[in-house]
């Protein structure tokens, strides 16, 4: 067996001292190799916060005052654990790979590894919490050319909100703390930067939480392979790999041999030629990727890191581009977790590059951050020449591009105004009872009527096909304007009205339930066919013959 030292530069990181605790900075590194390891787990001991590094293995860390005594943990599934005082941390960690199993369990049968899956697909609700929980942590999306150059990107502090992981259909709540944007694009592109749902990956991607069949594998779309073993904190992680027999999904899975806890999770998907082509959006999608960690805290599993990825051809652009979104959880909140005031809350179908923009030197002073990546920072000016930090608004602003910049806020402004508008189509069932009609028939020859009743008792419910349109006042006020018509060929109805209506959220776990009550003014037309007379050879009224031609 070989035996693997790990070496630690003597250079600190850097330590940025502020009244409530320590900013810490600094990158992870593999011991033998020098290549970055992303998405390493960073844990401050005995406690519920930490970060991970990006995906050139950079880090930076707010450690509160209260804490500033205690070890960081830094962990990677095929490493061993890194342990330091917090204000010992060098700049560089160099973590030691641990010794490999390759080929000893590969030949395990297929019935084996499948029943082992299944197991671990049982075991989620006993392995994860089932409790509401929250997850504070730092949120990046980006839209960017397949080349490097950005178009687009935002960063948020964000407070996520689940009911539990044996809800699986949830999108969660998720409230933005602070958050700040920065567009390098020009105002032709605006359509490019429209990412619907993207801070609430903390919930929607998480692999576990919605249980796609991939993790269940009693249906025979997919195969599986275990490929080898590796070792996380001790633990031995299986490694298993999964691809669906058309083609269109493949990945991995890194599964705890004890527990059958989900460590990692990683998932493409490959779209063909005609599936996601919008022609509103001239956006096609390649594939996507999407990729999950989770760590252990107080004897439950959590969501410690998400990352999706969505390579697209953009016919409006004429180029291949590709929107990123992350999310590091820095703060587990499992035992104390109060729901997000509705008002508070962002909604799924909001475009978060159309929030506020906010630009300082210090903006995430105070904040475990997620770093940007090299080819971010190639466009901006770096704060520091050896860790990257956030980025200021004179960093981005070229020359000559401060005009487009300007006017591109402006019609993001608008199209900011434009999104409070809203759209619905359904159906009604409105219940007749009629209680007769009378109907008058009048002679064309003088004027004289036949008056006679026609009975109609049977009740009835016809089908009305209605439109609304509808502007947000506020997160509960919402002022709607509504048109509606039968289908039906024996009646006729035509309505309008206007009014307001107010949302109010009556559940606290899973998907949202609203109560809307509305309140509106309108008129609508009423009419019921009669019956049909066939009178070829016409009446006699009032001694009088009248026919159809007369």
């Amino acid at each position: 067996m070989r035996v693997h030292f790990s070496v630690l530069c003597f250079i600190l990181a850097p330590l940025t001292v502020f009244a409530q605790g320590l900013q810490v900075d600094g990158r992870v590194l593999d011991a033998e190799t020098g290549k970055p390891l992303p998405f390493a787990n960073l844990q401050i001991e005995g406690t519920r916060l930490g970060t991970n590094t990006n995906v050139e293995g950079y880090f930076s860390l707010f450690v509160p005052n209260e804490f500033r005594d205690r070890n960081l943990l830094i962990s990677y599934i095929g490493y061993g654990l890194f342990k330091q005082s917090v204000q010992k941390i060098p700049r560089v960690v160099r973590l030691a790979p641990e010794s490999r199993q390759l080929k000893e369990v590969v030949v395990m049968p297929d019935s084996s590894l499948l029943m082992f899956l299944r197991e671990a697909y049982r075991n989620i609700e006993s392995n994860y919490t089932t409790e509401p929980y929250q997850l504070r942590g730092f949120y990046r999306e980006s839209l960017k050319l397949r080349t490097g150059s950005y178009y687009y990107f935002g960063e948020a502090e964000l407070l996520v909100q689940g009911s539990g992981y044996q809800f699986t259909s949830e999108n969660g709540t998720v409230k933005v703390l602070k958050s700040r944007i920065n567009h390098f694009a020009p105002a032709d592109s605006i359509r490019a930067v429209l990412y619907y749902g993207g801070p609430f990956i903390g919930i929607s991607n998480d692999l576990v939480k919605y249980r796609p069949e991939l993790l269940r594998p009693d249906k025979k779309d997919f195969t599986y392979q275990l490929i080898g073993t590796e070792k996380n904190l001790g633990n031995e992680i299986w490694v298993i790999t999964f691809t669906k027999k058309d083609g269109t999904i493949r990945g991995k899975l890194y599964v705890e041999k004890d527990s059958k806890a989900y460590v990692r999770t990683e998932i493409t998907r490959a779209y063909k030629d005609s599936a996601n082509r919008s022609s509103w959006s001239r956006v096609h999608d390649i594939n996507t990727t999407v990729q999950n960690t989770y760590v252990r805290n107080g004897g439950k599993w959590f969501l410690a890191y998400s990352g999706i990825r969505k390579t697209q051809f953009n016919t409006r652009l004429k180029k291949h581009t590709a929107i990123t979104g992350e999310f590091s959880t820095s703060e587990i909140i499992s035992d104390s977790a109060k729901r997000i005031r509705f008002d508070d809350e962002l909604e799924y179908t909001g475009i978060f590059s159309q929030l506020q923009n906010a630009f300082s030197s210090d903006f995430w002073k105070g904040s475990s951050t997620l770093l940007p990546d090299s080819s971010l920072q190639a466009q901006v000016k770096p704060l520091m020449d050896s860790v990257p930090l956030p980025l200021t608004k004179n960093d981005v602003l070229e020359e000559g591009k401060e005009k487009q910049i300007e006017n591109f806020e402006k019609l993001q402004r608008k199209v900011r105004f434009l999104t409070r508008f809203g759209q619905g189509l359904g159906l009604t069932l409105l219940p007749v009872i009629p209680r007769g009609a009378d109907d008058q028939m009048q002679s064309p020859i003088e004027s004289q009527s036949l008056s006679f009743v026609m009975p109609v008792s049977q009740s009835d419910f016809p089908l009305l096909f209605s439109g609304e349109a509808a502007f947000a006042i506020n997160r509960r006020l919402q002022a709607f304007a509504n048109l509606s018509g039968d289908f039906s060929p024996r009646y006729e109805f035509r309505g309008v009205s206007l009014g307001i209506r107010y949302s109010l959220k009556l559940n606290t776990r899973g998907n949202s339930l609203l109560l809307r009550p509305s309140l509106a003014y309108g008129a609508m037309l009423m009419g019921v066919g009669g019956e049909v007379f066939d009178n070829p050879g016409g009446i006699v009224f009032d001694g009088k013959t009248v026919t159809d031609d007369r």
